[in-house]
């Protein structure tokens, strides 16, 4: 399950996951931010997966990279805070993040508290 809400105090779209995380959900993501166009150009995220289970193969990231990139062609910038507490989900995220480089004006960090990923974003 996934619930999104837009923070209008911290101005932050806030994501909150919940159940198994399957790769056709994280395409979806970047569909649901990429047909928004209420959402701030310099657009921040909070995404919340403590308890989630990533059922994901490495070898399918590439194609959620193209949903992030036509994404991005609406925004000026996106930037993504993930909260993450088991270590599949952790691995995961980090080569995520590693893989997300390529995509121009996205920036894409780790975190297992949400005190630090609210801090940075």
């Amino acid at each position: 399950m996934r619930t999104y809400t837009f923070n209008q105090n911290t101005k932050l779209l806030e994501l909150k996951v919940s159940g198994t995380v399957t790769i056709e959900d994280l395409m979806n993501h970047y569909l649901v931010i990429e047909g928004d166009d209420v959402l701030p150009r310099d657009l921040k995220v909070l995404i919340d997966c403590r308890n989630t289970v990533f059922d994901m193969q490495v070898r399918e990231i590439a194609n959620s990279i193209e949903k992030l990139k036509n994404a991005l062609r609406k925004y000026n910038s996106i930037t993504e805070a993930i909260i993450v507490d088991q270590p599949f989900e952790t691995a995961f995220s980090t080569f995520f993040s590693e893989c997300s480089k390529s995509a121009r004006s996205y920036i894409f960090q780790v975190f297992s508290t949400e005190e630090a990923a609210r801090a940075w974003l």
